[in-house]
């Protein structure tokens, strides 16, 4: 779905926007933690229209693998401005075996030297992207390592089920 406005233009994948409702049938309205998993959500197409400055979505039945029911979906266009929302479907990551995992030097890195030396980082993340896969050595065996390794990957909150990497 391509949304234009004001001199601005982007386009949504369906299933991206059904996934990311922000209703509180879909997320939980007190750690915004999704009530649903994406796995759940079927590519349908919505009947769309903006509204006060709102995208509304208007999504059949089914649009959930786990309800049946029709389900209105709001976002609110300066939102959807904000997002740098970029199109992944021609990414091939580089499929691996296990003589190529143990070839691979590239794949390995020392949590001494991964997480403070900015060129070893970026490699670490580049790696990462393209074989999904990555191998730290000599972690110290504490949970206060794990959280700070996490960290560098993404927010840690702490929601109902415990702390979680968002």
């Amino acid at each position: 779905m391509e949304v234009v406005w004001s001199g601005c233009s982007k386009k949504f994948h369906y299933q991206w926007l059904r996934d990311h409702c922000p209703c509180p049938l879909c997320k939980h309205p007190s750690n915004s933690q999704k009530l649903h998993r994406s796995g759940d959500v079927n590519l349908v197409i919505p009947k769309a229209k903006l509204e006060k400055g709102n995208l509304e979505l208007y999504w059949p039945e089914n649009s959930l693998k786990t309800s049946a029911e029709p389900h209105k979906t709001v976002f609110c266009l300066d939102f959807l401005k904000t997002l740098d929302i970029t199109d992944n479907r021609n990414y091939h990551g580089i499929l691996w075996d296990t003589e190529i995992l143990s070839k691979s030097a590239g794949l390995h890195f020392d949590y001494n030297h991964a997480f403070t030396d900015h060129l070893k980082f970026r490699k670490l993340l580049r790696q990462l992207y393209d074989y999904g896969i990555v191998f730290l050595h000599n972690v110290p065996k504490n949970n206060t390592q794990v959280e700070m390794i996490a960290s560098h990957f993404g927010n840690i909150r702490t929601t109902f089920y415990g702390t979680c990497i968002c």
